[in-house]
């Protein structure tokens, strides 16, 4: 087909548009542009108007790296490691079914025990620096255990 003079802005048909999000994903841009009678440039542009990408195919290398990483990595430094972002690589681990490994951690009866004693006097993060725990974690169990703060601390923030 032969191409379009630079000067001369078509509109794209219908069909050209339900063509191009069809070949879009998995189909070299130069083939679709040729196919259209369009440049390169104007093709891809087109398709970001249209919210198209790109499908940036995975390397055998990658997938068992991805396996092997994924559960007990940081996910941001394994996309870094590939170059790709932080959705494309939780999407790919979630496609191939891996799992991060459930990190709860179950309280010691001492803990409990230094909990029961510190929370009432002290502020969460004061306890859960000393317990070594997230003040989510801290503010949780307290409020799971019905520990409340005393009014003599309540009285030292000036909310009493």
């Amino acid at each position: 087909m032969a191409k379009r003079s630079k000067l001369v802005k078509s509109l794209w048909s219908e069909d050209e548009l339900r063509l191009l999000k069809k070949l879009y994903r998995d189909t070299d841009t130069e083939k679709i542009a040729d196919r259209f009678g369009r440049s390169v440039r104007s093709t891809k542009h087109k398709a970001y108007q249209m919210g198209l990408k790109k499908r940036i195919f995975w390397s055998k290398d990658e997938v068992e790296l991805l396996k092997k990483l994924y559960p007990n990595a940081d996910t941001q430094k394994v996309a870094d490691r590939f170059g790709r972002s932080l959705n494309a690589v939780r999407e790919k681990a979630h496609r191939m079914g891996l799992k991060k490994p459930k990190r709860y951690r179950y309280w010691s009866k001492d803990e409990v025990n230094l909990l029961m004693k510190l929370f009432p006097n002290r502020s969460a993060q004061d306890v859960a620096d000393q317990l070594g725990r997230s003040l989510p974690s801290v503010t949780g169990k307290a409020m799971g255990m019905g520990l409340r703060k005393t009014k003599r601390y309540i009285k030292t923030l000036g909310r009493g």
